[in-house]
Formats: C-alpha cells, structure tokens, sequence
C-alpha cells in the first residue's frame, strides 16, 4: 500500500506518543504511552514514559540505566516482526533513551543511548545481561571527547543562511549564555577536576555525527542486513529536537545543524548502498514531532501568540476550590496542560466527580490563551 498522506490524529506532539506512534501505528489511546510524563494516580507520583525501575543500567552510570518500554501495552512492528522471523534482529540507537526503548519495542535485541557522564554508549538489563565486547571497544575509543574538543562553526557564511534570524537574535537561550557563532566545544565542555561536560554532545550537530557513526558500528558488528532475513535498525538523531528547546526553529544554529544532519545521512546511506546495496534496504524517514515558532517572534510578527502561564493558573484554580468545597489538597499534579485531580479526596467528601471535574473545567477556560477545557468524563 502506498499512502500519500497519513495522519495520527492526537493531542500531544511531545517526544514519547510520538516515537510509540511511529513504532506501533498505533494512536496513544491504544499504545499507552500518552505523553513524555504523566501522573499514576495508584502511585501518587509522576512517571516518565520509558522508565522502569526494575532493570539497571549496562555499560553506563547507574541513573541512566532505568529505561525500558514496559509502558507500552501494544506490539511494536519489530514486535511482530520477530514473532513472524525469530532469527530476525532488531536494534535501536539515540542520544536520550526514551527514543531508543520506545522505537526498538519489547523484543529488540538491544536499544543503546548516550551516557552523558562518561560520553559513551549504554543500555539495561531488559535486553541482555551485558554489554557487548564490541560496544565497549567502541567506548574505549572516546570519541566523544575528539568531537567535544573541537569548534563549531557555521558551515556557510552568516549572511547565506536564508531560513534564519540573525544570529544574535532575543529569542535563544543557547548554550551557558551564549547564543552566536564560533562555539568552542572544548571550553563549554570543561568541567573542575579535568572532567568533561559529555552532555553537551546531545544539544550539538556532533551529537548527530556520533549517532550515524555507532550506527555503521552496529550494521557491521551484528551483522545486520547481511543475512537472509529481515532486520530493523532505528536511528534517531535526538541532537536536533533538543538544540530546538535552546535555540527556536528561526535561528542560524537549527539552520546549520540540519544542513549538518543532511551530510550525516548522506554520509550513512553512501555506506548502505556500498555495504548492503540500496536494493536490499527499505529507508524511511520521519520525525516524533515538530517545534512551534517562539512565542515572541510571533508576538514582534504582530500575530497573537503568548505563553500561558500554568503556575498561576493553577494557583487560583486551588483558591477557587478552596472557597467553593473547603480548604483541601483539591489538586493531585499539573503538567503538559494535564490537571489531576484528588479523586480519592472528592469521593471521600460526597462530591460528584463529574461536576467538580465540570467546575474546574469552566473555571480554566477563562484564562487568555485556553480556548477549551475537557473534562475526562466528557471524554
């Protein structure tokens, strides 16, 4: 079937329901990973959507292993395919783990990501008891540091960067303050007692590179596509997403990385037709989701834009309640415009559930910037 424009129809673009999306066709009603964090209201507590405490962390720092794709309840399509072809393999790569253990499903054979406290590659326990010989050969190579010591510069001349703002524009955070051209790597990286800033390496265009060269590193040791059977290998270049969140989709620097990103694909798929040939190979490429424009840009584009302010809103929203059914913890957790509320408490003091999700609801949706409020049991 060739389809020449599908939709998922959902509410958050974040990170996570996207990369499940992509790996199950599923929507996140269905697949159960509703957005990067959420609220377990049996816990009391919020959870990140990749994380599981009950495996520990393989070739890494011990905080970065409690990763694995638990919380999705659908098969993925390498699920299915390694029902169909258990010799089959399946590997998944990113910089951040949850991209890695969502996208690789529940029976990939690994899912590695970056250990930004050591600067090299890791996984957990949920897929295989260690690491590989050849991941720590990888690791031991430190190519982490050989990227983090060099400039980045912008690969054209400034002033032909035509998708952008200029480079000192008030719209990016950037990195420790600094929002233009050269960025010495090696200096932003340097931490007291000759230790290196390895998270850096997530927010640049070498955190792309050092992806696509692991990438080669894992067709070639494990083999993949050079046996009779079919493989899946995801890759996803996370640097890009994350330099968004410092940088805003309208400056040189977002510019710069892509046109980075696109020598690293070029680069990745050359050694796929030389290694495997383009005719054995089925490449797709998507994204989990997009980034908005900055909200002051807007704003100076005299198009009506804001930041809503949820601290407030939910400030007042907990005076309000408090008049109305008595002073109470009325509100479990606030996050990603999600309201959760105590419905243990409002059960416990004879409220209808309904109407006081109903009161809330009303009561939100007259705040500048909320166009709708939708309460779960209109859902």
């Amino acid at each position: 079937a060739f389809c020449r424009n599908v939709r998922y129809n959902y509410l958050f673009t974040q990170a996570a329901p996207g990369m499940a999306t992509i790996a199950t066709g599923a929507v996140p009603a269905v697949h159960g990973i509703i957005a990067d964090e959420w609220y377990d209201k049996v816990k009391k507590i919020a959870v990140k959507a990749a994380a599981d405490e009950k495996v520990k962390a393989l070739g890494g720092s011990y905080d970065m292993g409690f990763y694995s794709p638990h919380r999705v309840v659908s098969s993925t399509v390498s699920d299915e395919l390694r029902f169909a072809s258990p010799t089959s393999r399946v590997i998944s790569i990113a910089l951040d783990p949850e991209p890695a253990v969502l996208a690789g499903g529940h029976s990939a054979n690994a899912a590695y990501w970056f250990d930004p406290n050591n600067g090299g590659w890791m996984s957990s326990t949920w897929y295989m008891d260690s690491l590989p010989r050849w991941v720590a050969n990888f690791n031991n190579k430190k190519i982490a540091d050989v990227y983090l010591s060099e400039m980045w510069n912008p690969l054209l001349p400034l002033d032909q960067y035509s998708e952008s703002l200029p480079d000192r524009n008030d719209y990016e955070k950037g990195i420790q303050g600094q929002i233009t051209f050269p960025y010495d790597l090696n200096k932003l990286t340097q931490k007291k007692k000759e230790r290196r800033n390895y998270d850096l390496l997530r927010f640049v265009p070498s955190g792309n590179t050092y992806t696509k060269d692991f990438a080669i590193n894992v067709i070639l040791n494990d083999s993949l596509g050079m046996r009779p059977v079919t493989d899946i290998l995801y890759i996803t270049f996370a640097a890009s997403g994350n330099a968004g969140v410092l940088y805003g989709n309208k400056s040189v620097e977002m510019e710069d990385l892509f046109l980075r990103l696109d020598k690293d694909i070029a680069h990745f798929l050359n050694f796929i037709d030389e290694t495997l040939g383009r005719e054995n190979v089925l490449v797709f490429l998507t994204a989990d989701r997009g980034i908005a424009y900055i909200p002051g840009y807007l704003e100076q584009s005299r198009v009506p834009s804001g930041v809503f302010n949820a601290n407030q809103a939910m400030a007042l929203l907990s005076s309000y309640l408090n008049i109305l059914y008595g002073k109470a913890d009325w509100i479990s957790y606030y996050k990603n415009q999600q309201l959760y509320l105590n419905q243990q408490l409002i059960e416990d003091s004879k409220l209808s559930l309904e109407q006081f999700q109903t009161t809330a609801a009303n009561f939100l949706v007259q705040f500048t910037g909320v166009a709708n409020a939708v309460t779960a049991s209109t859902l």
